[in-house]
This record gives C-alpha cells, structure tokens and sequence, in this order.
C-alpha cells in the first residue's frame, strides 16, 4: 500500500508541474507574438510601400485578440480596412522616405465605392511627384479601375 500512495503521489505531481510549465510557455508565446505584432515600422531611405490588394474589404478594420490563432494557422484570408488603407497611403505621401508605391493586384472584394475611395488617395499620393507601378497575375474590371491610376500597369503574360 505504500508502494502505490508513493506512486499516486509522484505521478498527481508530475502531472501538476508538466501543466504549470505548459501554462507558462504558452503565456510566454503569446505575450512574444503579440509584442512582435505591435512594433513601429522603420522606414528606409527610398524604399517603396507595396500595397497588396489580395483579400476583402471591410470599411473600418477591427483589433481581434484571436487573429493570433489565425495568424498560426494561416488561413489565406485577409481582411483589410478601408481606413487603414487610406492613412497608410496618407502616410506614405507625406514620408520623403517612401518614393512610390508598388500595388500587388491579385483579387480585392470590394465595392465600386470603395474601390474609387482607394483610387482617389492614390491620385492623391501621385500628384505629390511620387510613382505608382501596379502588378497582377490578372485583372478583374474593378482591379484594373483600381490600377489604372498608375504610371505603369504590368500584367503576367
């Protein structure tokens, strides 16, 4: 009988300090990925902001605390906010750093609406002597509308 208590005891133990040290690496984890998520953008001298247009459109962007479960499991599914778009465009005019924008047309759902909102900030950033060059696999009618504004529209033949 003392055999078994002392092994009950040791094994009740040993499952207690395996889930504590599971429970604090796991916290550590995501304390790491959130932190890392955060960070402030340097930008470089001459660099180009890329614009990738592959995902949907929602008119504002939302923090959720579980994109960190889906940044894991990396479904391909972007959700971008219209307002987000727009100031990092606002952004990237009013940075001398950042020379132009390179656009990455690949599939956008989006409205006609939003679509010429985005088509309009981009007017915008060209009128201030920066360049704008738009890339795509294929374009749907709504994407080349988006792209048309640049000074180079390149396809994949």
């Amino acid at each position: 009988m003392k055999d078994f208590l002392k092994f009950t005891f040791a094994t009740i133990t040993g499952i207690i300090v395996s889930v504590v040290v599971l429970v604090f690496i796991s916290i550590l984890v995501v304390f790491s990925m959130v932190s890392s998520s955060e960070s402030e953008t340097q930008v470089r001298k001459n660099s180009i902001m890329m614009l990738d247009l592959n995902g949907a459109l929602a008119e504002r962007s939302q923090d959720n605390p579980l994109d960190i479960l889906s940044q894991l499991f990396s479904d391909d599914s972007n959700i971008y906010g219209l307002d987000d778009i727009l100031s990092s465009i606002k952004k990237a005019k009013e940075n001398d750093d950042i020379k132009g924008i390179y656009i990455e047309a690949t599939s956008l759902g989006a409205g006609f609406a939003s679509r010429e909102e985005i088509r309009n900030a981009l007017k915008d950033f060209k009128e201030s002597g920066k360049f704008i060059v738009a890339y795509g696999d294929s374009y749907s009618q709504g994407l080349y509308y988006l792209s048309s504004i640049a000074d180079k529209v390149l396809l994949n033949p």
